[in-house]
């Protein structure tokens, strides 16, 4: 059963003004009664009924500007893919659809980010360089593409693995 403590932190982050929202960011972290709920749910293997908006409201979070919502759902990750691990174990893996949607999307985000980064950065690399003597631009962008190359190589071989592991399972 849903705590008290649950169903108000559900229903209070929907109705939060824009300028509200940095108090409860800063708040929410220092909330144990809420902590304890959320892992004594966890615990439970509730129902998807209650799981999926839990789920929802923490990708939310993952996705806000506030660092301390972030790291609120962030912290909560290992109890949410020790669920998935149980819930699929035990065969049940239907009842555990909005844990998988958070998980993925938090990694799928995450990627692009570094994606996104890697890329912008490295065009800024090469504009600032391209006033330079030409043989250290040279240089540099070897060591700079086999730096690239080898990070993607091991993205790539890490993102395959997860997801044929996710598949597995």
């Amino acid at each position: 059963m849903t705590s008290k403590v649950i169903r108000e932190w559900l229903a209070e982050y929907k109705v939060l003004s824009k300028e509200e929202l940095h108090t409860y960011a800063a708040s929410i972290c220092h909330n144990g009664d809420l902590i304890i709920s959320l892992h004594l749910l966890f615990d439970e293997f509730p129902e998807p009924e209650i799981l999926d908006p839990i789920c929802h409201q923490l990708f939310e979070f993952y996705r806000s500007d506030e660092k301390e919502l972030q790291r609120f759902s962030l912290e909560l990750i290992p109890c949410l893919i020790w669920l998935y691990l149980a819930f699929v174990s035990k065969g049940e893996k239907s009842k555990c659809g909005g844990v998988e949607a958070f998980l993925l999307s938090v990694y799928n985000l995450a990627e692009k980010i570094k994606r996104q980064y890697l890329h912008d950065n490295s065009e800024y690399l090469f504009r600032t360089l391209e006033n330079e003597k030409s043989g250290f631009v040279e240089v540099f962008c070897r060591w700079f593409d086999l730096f690239v190359n080898s990070h993607n190589k091991f993205l790539g071989i890490f993102s395959e693995e997860f997801s044929d592991y996710l598949n597995f399972v």
